[in-house]
């Protein structure tokens, strides 16, 4: 039961580590994640703003009383806030792919960090397992003078 009575605790230390730098790298990315995706704020506003400036701008042909001046006004206007939407739809398009790969690059860190807690909880645990069993196998074992550490 000694053998017991010093390596369990031992072994709930590595574990409570584990799950608190798993626990960190997850709060750090998705902080890292939010501000990255808040940053682009701007540019989609931007964005937004143009695009509701250029269906004013066409929706301005409704209130023409007459056809003729509304067909004329609609003849007139679509075709250089085609262009500004075209516009919008490519900016758009190549923000989009620059989020995208920022993002992936902080799941690519996410996943680095949460492989390495892992692989730290796993290293040190099979220490002290080995070190379990080495006391299990021994009737003369005496307690270490020094523990394993995190």
């Amino acid at each position: 039961m000694h053998c017991f009575d010093w390596y369990l605790p031992i072994l709930k230390g590595h574990s409570d580590q584990y799950e608190e730098n798993y626990k960190v790298c997850a709060e750090k990315f998705n902080a890292a994640k939010w501000l990255t995706d808040t940053s682009y704020g701007i540019a989609r506003n931007g964005i937004t703003s143009k695009a509701k400036e250029t269906c004013d701008a066409l929706m301005r042909c409704e209130y023409e009383k007459e056809n003729t001046k509304a067909f004329e006004c609609y003849s007139k206007t679509a075709p250089e806030q085609s262009v500004i939407l075209n516009t919008i739809g490519n900016n758009a398009t190549d923000l989009n792919k620059q989020l995208i790969a920022e993002l992936a690059l902080i799941d690519f860190d996410l996943d680095v960090c949460q492989t390495t807690a892992e692989r730290v909880y796993k290293e040190d645990s099979a220490d002290s397992f080995e070190e379990l069993n080495a006391c299990l196998e021994n009737d003369n074992w005496s307690q270490p003078t020094t523990t394993v550490s995190n």
